[in-house]
């Protein structure tokens, strides 16, 4: 819980809000990973995991005596000043609108349509999905009622833009931050 001030909205240190303290009956603790921190969530009222999934975020972590649930949510966080500030995800996983996308997970659908090399990026606020041109391309419209029989609506992609063929960087990776720069110009 974190109470979002005017403090909070003048401090242009801040990238987003604090992501304030843990509710009663909860802890949190933060693993130091390069410049980042890593969340951990402990607490009697953390699930054993997923059913039917073996899943290594839920884990036992022993505290004083005590062997207490825990759950790595693959989130990342800064200290800016008092204030914890949300960094980065471990995955693909982002918040559109509020609601949790996995960005592997668009892109997969989209690959299942037919699209080649599909790539999804995520801006902040927008989806973007590059993906590269091919002789059966689908248009705009049909593309997208593919992809609404697949996809929540919310995890559709507001930009989708094919490009020839996808940037490279010298060592051969698709290079992101170059189809992040033609996002921001489409």
């Amino acid at each position: 819980f974190h109470e979002v001030t005017d403090r909070d909205l003048g401090n242009e240190a801040l990238h987003s809000m604090p992501i304030g303290q843990p509710i009663p009956g909860w802890n949190h603790i933060f693993i130091a990973e390069d410049n980042d921190y890593r969340l951990i969530l402990t607490g009697a009222h953390i699930a054993d995991g997923y059913v039917g999934i073996d899943d290594p975020a839920f884990f036992d972590i022993m505290v004083g005596h005590r062997r207490m649930p825990a759950f790595d949510t693959g989130d990342y966080f800064k200290f800016i000043g008092p204030a914890t500030v949300f960094s980065h995800r471990r995955d693909g996983m982002v918040k559109v609108k509020g609601n949790r996308v996995d960005l592997e997970g668009v892109a997969d659908a989209c690959a299942s349509i037919g699209l080649v090399q599909p790539i999804v990026l995520f801006d902040g606020r927008d989806l973007t999905l590059f993906y590269e041109r091919s002789p059966a391309e689908l248009d705009r419209r049909k593309l997208v009622e593919r992809l609404q029989r697949l996809l929540p609506a919310y995890s559709i992609p507001t930009r989708i833009i094919p490009v020839d063929s996808m940037p490279r960087t010298s060592n051969g990776k698709i290079d992101r931050q170059s189809l992040a720069r033609l996002a921001k110009h489409a």
